[in-house]
């Protein structure tokens, strides 16, 4: 019996969730019973899609999706390939679903990776006003061509496509503790390599610099702490259209010496449980929040928003949650709090995230039978 044929579809591999968590979960499927194709809109020529090109095809869209004959050209290309399933994780496309439909794809998910609901309480702009005015006309619309819908999130699921029966599958990590202690030398060559003062406790933000992040209370809340105490360093891990802004808002304080921005980093998870002393994440909306998932695997303190769909992520007594409408000076409570808790192993953390949805086995097993489904 030929392997089932699987095509996703992404924008582009660059290393951001939903396409670091594709790098991950490919390579457990059996390539005797599973072969993959990735869709995307744009080659990234990243290291992320070298290394998932070794476990799928890629290619280009053959079109832009919005173009008047894409469902017809995509469902021939479709069509050749004679796919089994096609997963689009691009949402707000529903022409991709659309083409699979047009070309008898048995089994066509759509898969919501964000708090749709929540990010428009968030934002004030004319779309998401029209979406919280006439949210039956985006749910008819996104659900489009799908016979499956998945959510990382109940909020992700329904935010997008309404009241429909799907499946909620967190984005999960691979639970290898040994994953979280990395050699012996990697904090001191990692503090050297940014010159981060080793006498400092470490408050550290992983993350996108776009508005979802929420970095300006975080720089509110490191500029609270400050004020308190002198032995605090803030780092940030990630890239984004808002870095510069952050900077000059931090320039702008006079307190620069007191944070590093680091970038994209391979070894989050080894940042985390060697250099991190706590992980403070005050996202305006999340439809899951895969890094939490790593922060609790490195036994590392969490201080988080409200609004992360904490019923999912948190498995852990890490956290702390904290409404957004609460001063930085409250949060800055939090983080001292944190400060002062006595870091697990993790040893201690892996097992008790091992089986649970925090699992990227749990939901490789549950796609596994999605894909199954023709």
């Amino acid at each position: 019996m030929p392997p089932l044929h699987v095509a996703h579809v992404v924008s582009q591999l660059q290393p951001a969730g939903v396409e670091v968590w594709l790098g991950r979960i490919l390579p457990l499927f059996k390539k005797e019973e599973f072969c993959f194709t990735i869709f995307v809109e744009k080659l990234a020529k990243t290291e992320l899609e070298a290394e998932i090109a070794r476990h799928a095809t890629v290619h280009l869209l053959p079109m832009k999706i919005k173009k008047r004959p894409f469902v017809p050209t995509f469902a021939n290309t479709l069509t050749e390939l004679g796919l089994d399933a096609v997963h689009n994780h691009l949402p707000f496309k529903p022409e991709i679903l659309l083409a699979a439909e047009l070309a008898n794809v048995p089994v066509r998910i759509a898969h919501s990776h964000n708090d749709l609901a929540e990010q428009d309480r968030q934002v004030t702009s004319l779309k998401a006003i029209l979406r919280r005015l006439f949210p039956h006309r985006l749910h008819k619309k996104k659900s489009r061509g799908a016979t499956t819908f998945v959510g990382c999130s109940q909020g992700a699921l329904t935010s997008l496509y309404g009241k429909v029966e799907g499946s909620i599958i967190p984005s999960g990590i691979p639970i290898d503790p040994s994953l979280a202690i990395p050699d012996d030398d990697f904090s001191e060559s990692f503090s050297k390599e940014w010159n981060l003062p080793t006498d400092k406790k470490i408050i550290g933000h992983v993350g996108r610099f776009v508005l979802q992040k929420n970095h300006s209370l975080f720089l509110n809340i490191a500029i609270e702490l400050l004020k308190r105490r002198d032995d605090l360093h803030f780092v940030f891990v990630g890239e984004g259209p808002l870095q510069n802004e952050i900077r000059q808002k931090i320039d702008h304080s006079g307190l620069g010496d007191h944070f590093t921005f680091v970038g994209k980093q391979k070894e989050v998870l080894a940042i985390m449980a060697t250099v991190f002393d706590l992980f403070l994440f005050p996202s305006l909306f999340e439809g899951f929040g895969v890094v939490l998932i790593e922060a609790q695997l490195a036994g590392l303190p969490i201080v988080a928003s409200e609004t992360i769909p904490k019923t999912t992520v948190g498995v852990t007594d890490l956290f702390q949650w904290i409404d957004l409408k609460c001063s930085p000076a409250l949060w800055a409570d939090a983080v001292e709090a944190g400060l002062l808790t006595e870091r697990p192993s993790p040893y201690t953390t892996a097992p008790m995230l091992m089986n649970t949805p925090m699992d990227i086995l749990y939901g490789k097993n549950l796609f596994e039978k999605l894909y199954r489904a023709s």
